[in-house]
This record gives structure tokens, C-alpha cells and sequence, in this order.
């Protein structure tokens, strides 16, 4: 299976961004011409670019040799490339070279490559094996359900579902794929009564969504008024919204928006602007920034900010922003992060950078990096880069780009190769390289 000493530095780095470029960078590098820096870094031992330069073999109608390039990372035993090498093998009519290739993983125990494994076998139409090598993997019982849909399977699924019941770790997750067999059968039944008679096992979503698919209003309705029922009202709210009776999809919504139950007014402000009732979705969501759901203020400031955008009246949603922030003791930056984005919408950079100077935050690494995102996004190529300098190691991925789009390559490539342990540039003051 390999070298398990390269395998665990590959896999270090991969997972870590130590020593290679990131996908974006490379990206940005193939897009803009520099294949030779891609090139260098790839013979250098760079996975991604290695992988970019596999991409356009294919894309050029050389599969062989994309797999030339990758088969020896692949023989190393690295799972990241022998996905990418059985993903291109299977993708061009070598099916069997890809199910040989990742079938000895499976059989060792690996359980995303017993995924792919499957999925392989799937596509060649080999369901026998399919159903043998799930049947041992309540887990997968999902990936059970949709490889053998459409294969004349579902009474032998069905069967492998309710002995795997016994001892699943997620019973719930079991039934609904159970009930999905069901219902795919035509028992619908069947189906309601697996899930209606579980509720207790976390089967309140999927027997929702079963009565939503079918139309079934009165049972949704019924569901609606047990527990926490906003979940099966959502449902019915679409499912009345389908039917073109929008007054009928609010009011199953509004006794939960009445109740001050998490998110009923975000989907009622969604279902009014989707119908044109902007100004009462607007209207609903300015009830929350006073006294915002906890997790929810970023969502509900680029949401009003949008809403008010569209509506012409920007001040307006600057100020929603600042009584968020006011409930919350302060312009923290993440909202910050937010009315920048409003600013610089309705065409007002200058303000946006102006502000994030003004922050305690805006000296610190992350406020510089959104100073320089605004400062790039303004054309101000050389002041980015000039701020983002001083922290060249901890945000050097940033910093690469930027150097990319000014033309300098080289520099780009050794700022996004530094140590990532190295001490923090911030108290450099060493001077940007001239361009």
C-alpha cells in the first residue's frame, strides 16, 4: 500500500499548506498564463500543481497522459492521488483500471475507498457486488439506497435495511433510507407509517419532506401542530406556495413567526420577497436587529443590507447593520466585514477602507488583509500589496495572489512557499521588494 512515511508527509502538507501553493494560487497561475512556474513547481513535488497539470492534459484530450503524471503519486499509496487517478481513469472509459486501483484500499478498511469503490462498481452495473459490499454498513445505508435505484433491487434493499435496524448506530438515519425504499416502491403507506411511528428516533424531517413530495397538506398540517413543529410547516408553506396559494403559505408559517420560534422569520421574509413583498420582508427582518438570534446576525445583516439595496435605500441598511452591532456591544469585525461588503455595493470603497483603518481591528493581520482585499478590489494593486507586506508569513497565501495579478510570479511563489512556522513577519520592517 506504499510508503507510509512519504504517505503521512503528503499528507501533511496537504493538510496543512505547508511547502505548496494552494488551489486558488495555481488557479490563478494556469489562468494567467504561467504554466512554466506551474511546471517548475510541480517537478518540485508540488500535489497541486501537479494535479492542475493533469487537468489540462485531459482537457486537451491527453488522458494518457494525465495518468502518466499521476500514477506515480497514486503508486505511493496516497489516497488523495489515487482518487484523482481513478477519478480520471473512470471518467474516460477505464472503469476496470479504476475499480483495480482502488479496490485493495477498500478491502483494507478504508472507508472512502470502499465509497468510491461502490460508486465504480455501480457504474459498470455490477449491483450484485454492490449490495454484498454495503450489506455490512448500516453507515452507508444512504449510498445503499441510491447506487441501486432504477435496478429492480428495492425488495432485497428493503430487506438489508430492516435487519441492519438491529444495530445501527443511527437507527433514524436507517428508517428514513428504509422509508425512502418505500416510497420509491410506491408504498407510500408504508412509508408514512415507518416514519410516523418513529418520531422519537429523529425521523420528524424526513416524514416532512415525504408529505411535502406528495402533496399530502392536511397530514403537514397535522404534523405542524405536534413538538417543534416549525420544520413540517415550512414544508407546508412550500408545498402551498407550489400550488400558487401564497396568504395560504404565510399563515402556516405566521404562528410560529407570532411564537418567536428560531428562523420563522427568516423563511417568512424569504417567502414574501420571493413574491414581490419586499417591503414586508424588510419590514419583518428589521423586528430582529434589536434583539438578534444568537448565530444569525452576519445572515440577517447581508440579508437586510441586500434587501435595502435593491429597494434603493442604503443608509437605511447601514444603519440595521449598526443596531446589530449596537445589541451586541460593538462593531465586531466579522460584521464589519459586512457593511464593507454594503459599502463598497453601493460604490463607496473609499468609505469601506476608511473604516477598517478606523477599527481596533484594522492593524491586526486579518483587518490588513481585508484592507488590501479592498484595496485590489479598488485596482490599488501596489497599496495591497504594500499593506499586506509586513505579513508576508501569516497571510502569505493573500499576499501570493496579489503578487500574481501585479505580475511577479517568482515572489509570489517563494511568499507562498515560506516556512509556515516562521516568526511573524508583522514585526518586519523590511520593505516590499520594488516591482
Amino acid at each position: 500500500m506504499g510508503d507510509l512515511t512519504l504517505v503521512a508527509e503528503l499528507d501533511r502538507r496537504f493538510h496543512q499548506r505547508d511547502g505548496w501553493l494552494l488551489p486558488a494560487l495555481v488557479t490563478l497561475l494556469v489562468e494567467r498564463g504561467h504554466l512554466d512556474a506551474v511546471r517548475h513547481q510541480a517537478a518540485a513535488g508540488d500535489w497541486h500543481c501537479l494535479r492542475a497539470l493533469a487537468d489540462l492534459r485531459v482537457a486537451a484530450g491527453d488522458v494518457d497522459g494525465a495518468v502518466e503524471l499521476l500514477r506515480p503519486v497514486a503508486g505511493t499509496g496516497w489516497w488523495v492521488a489515487v482518487e484523482a487517478l481513478a477519478g480520471v481513469l473512470a471518467g474516460h472509459d477505464r472503469a476496470g483500471e479504476a475499480v483495480a486501483l482502488v479496490r485493495p484500499f477498500a478491502e483494507a478498511g478504508d472507508r472512502p475507498a470502499l465509497e468510491l469503490l461502490v460508486t465504480l462498481l455501480a457504474g459498470q452495473g455490477l449491483i450484485d457486488e454492490v449490495v454484498a459490499l454495503l450489506r455490512p454498513h448500516p453507515v452507508l445505508s444512504g449510498m445503499l439506497v441510491r447506487l441501486t435505484d432504477g435496478h429492480g433491487r428495492d425488495d432485497e434493499v428493503a430487506a438489508v435495511l430492516t435487519a441492519a435496524l438491529e444495530d445501527a448506530p443511527d437507527r433514524g438515519f436507517v428508517l428514513t433510507c428504509l422509508a425512502t425504499v418505500l416510497d420509491r416502491q410506491g408504498r407510500f403507506d408504508q412509508a408514512y407509517s415507518v416514519l410516523r411511528g418513529n418520531l422519537g428516533h429523529g425521523t420528524f424531517r424526513p416524514l416532512a419532506e415525504l408529505l411535502g413530495r406528495h402533496g399530502r397538506g392536511e397530514l403537514l398540517r397535522e404534523l405542524a401542530a405536534t413538538g417543534d413543529g416549525r420544520y413540517a410547516a415550512e414544508r407546508l408553506a412550500e408545498l402551498r406556495e407550489r400550488e400558487g396559494h401564497v396568504e395560504s403559505a404565510i399563515e402556516a408559517l405566521r404562528p410560529f413567526v407570532d411564537g418567536g420560534r428560531r428562523n420563522a422569520k427568516p423563511a417568512l421574509a424569504a417567502l414574501l420577497d420571493r413574491h414581490g413583498r419586499t417591503e414586508e420582508a424588510v419590514a419583518l427582518l428589521r423586528t430582529m436587529t434589536r434583539k438578534p438570534p444568537p448565530g444569525n446576525e452576519r445572515w440577517l445583516a447581508d440579508t437586510l443590507g441586500t434587501l435595502l439595496l435593491r429597494l434603493g435605500r442604503p443608509e437605511e441598511a447601514l444603519a440595521a447593520i449598526d443596531e446589530i452591532a449596537a445589541s451586541q456591544c460593538g462593531m465586531w469585525f466579522e460584521l464589519l466585514q459586512s457593511r464593507t461588503r454594503l459599502l463598497v455595493a453601493d460604490g463607496r470603497t473609499d468609505q469601506a477602507i476608511d473604516e477598517v483603518h478606523a477599527h481596533p481591528e484594522g492593524s491586526a493581520a486579518h483587518g490588513v488583509a481585508l484592507l488590501a482585499e479592498l484595496l485590489a478590489g479598488a485596482g490599488r494593486l501596489d497599496e495591497a500589496v504594500e499593506a499586506l507586506w509586513p505579513y508576508r508569513v501569516t497571510r502569505r497565501h493573500d499576499l501570493a495572489m496579489l503578487l500574481v495579478r501585479q505580475g511577479r510570479v517568482d515572489l509570489a511563489i517563494t511568499v507562498a512557499t515560506s516556512p509556515a512556522d516562521s516568526h511573524d513577519a508583522g514585526e518586519s520592517v523590511m520593505p516590499v521588494p520594488a516591482s
